[in-house]
């Protein structure tokens, strides 16, 4: 019972140490648009918080099989490192009741990972573009951009060659206006500034040194100014909208089966019609030209379906992936004889970064129709298991 606490002791340690560490990574993209949104948009720290946190769920499920990793390569390394492993072999304690203690506990976590990479992951996704979507409503200057077209204050397209974020200062600005189908506006200004009006709850463009061309009634006229307002109306508090559109990696596993569910009938009428339509009795060129016209149906179908299988998959991977790198890090930690956090870290995120590669090019495999969902997403997880084993076997045989 003491050599069980010990064991689960050090294990746990590097494992919590890791995924702390990982997830603050992980996080440091997200970090650069949160302080963007808070910083310069002037987003409430309440809503920052709240993209902070819903931004998790996604992080944990893919950092978490690296820090299994990682506290399975440090502790067992540890262990052989001070021939602690030999101790226990000496004292008649078989090898296989120290590994199966923190096996036992990663197959109970990856059991609460599928629940959470099926329900919390989807759900954190589709209530983080749900919250944008409104704060773009609420603040549309947080879409700004330069360098592009974006059409969020309707009915203008807006284009900014330059702006400088803080100030809310722009150059090269064009401004593109149609009202119905005449009275189109195009307006091109050297300067301006976007302005806040707080109180009147709309934003004020003011454009300097420009011109405005404008078609009316079939007569061109053109006006050259050196100052001009356009006020754009904004939403004074965060409207939370209802809603229900939810693309594939929003939805949890009742949604995703309920789809191919659907999917799969489509897809058993796509293949009655094939087969009836080659029994007909009509000019071969018609015949199969519809049987053809069917079948490229029936692929597309086929490929829907493996899209929404490939999500599944992948959050189901993502969480028993968590089992086989345990094993994987328990035989690396026993060869190496390193229990260094350090040399942990870096055995393990050179190992996951080959394994993310991999599950990238078999996803892209998958979603170009080459390569079942499947295999897609369960061959990056267990392509070193069977090397895993071999390796455990023979420490286990020494």
């Amino acid at each position: 019972m003491i050599i069980q606490k010990q064991v689960i002791k050090e294990y746990l340690f590097p494992l919590i140490f890791s995924i702390i560490v990982l997830t603050f990574i992980m996080l440091m993209d997200r970090m650069f648009i949160l302080a963007d949104l808070l910083i310069k948009k002037g987003v409430k720290i309440r809503i920052v918080f709240e993209i902070a946190l819903y931004s998790l769920p996604y992080v944990l499920s893919y950092i978490l099989p690296i820090a299994t990793l990682i506290a399975g390569i440090s502790s067992f390394g540890r262990f052989s490192q001070d021939n602690e492993i030999i101790a226990l072999k000496m004292s008649g304690i078989n090898i296989i009741k120290i590994i199966k203690i923190p096996i036992i506990f990663i197959i109970f976590l990856s059991l609460f990972m599928f629940f959470f990479n099926n329900f919390f992951w989807p759900e954190s996704e589709f209530r983080i573009r749900n919250l944008l979507l409104d704060l773009a409503r609420k603040k549309p200057q947080i879409k700004i951009r330069e360098g592009i077209f974006f059409e969020d204050f309707a009915p203008y397209v807006i284009y900014i060659g330059y702006l400088e974020e803080k100030s809310g200062k722009m150059r090269d600005i064009l401004i593109f206006k149609k009202e119905g189908e005449i009275k189109p506006i195009f307006i091109f200004a050297k300067e301006g500034i976007l302005k806040e009006q707080e109180k009147e709850n709309y934003f004020t463009f003011i454009l300097k040194k420009g011109e405005l061309h404008q078609l009316e009634d079939s007569k061109y006229r053109q006006i050259i100014f050196e100052e001009t307002t356009i006020n754009f109306p904004y939403e004074e508090e965060l409207v939370r909208r209802e809603r229900t559109y939810r693309p594939i990696r929003e939805m949890n596993i009742f949604q995703l089966f309920k789809n191919i569910k659907e999917i799969d009938s489509e897809i058993r009428s796509l293949r009655k019609k094939i087969k009836d339509l080659k029994q007909e009795k009509i000019v071969e060129e018609i015949k199969m030209g519809r049987i053809k016209e069917e079948e490229i149906k029936l692929k597309y179908k086929i490929r829907e379906k493996e899209r929404f299988l490939l999500e599944f998959h992948k959050k189901t991977t993502l969480a028993f992936a968590n089992i086989f790198f345990l094993i994987f890090g328990i035989a690396l930690g026993l060869i190496i004889k390193k229990g260094s956090i350090g040399i942990s870290f870096i055995f393990g995120l050179i190992y996951f970064a080959f394994y993310y590669v991999l599950l990238l090019l078999f996803e892209e495999m998958v979603l170009r129709g080459k390569l079942l969902a499947f295999f897609g997403m369960w061959l990056p997880t267990v392509i070193n298991f069977p090397f895993a084993l071999y390796f455990l076997y023979k420490k286990i045989k020494e």
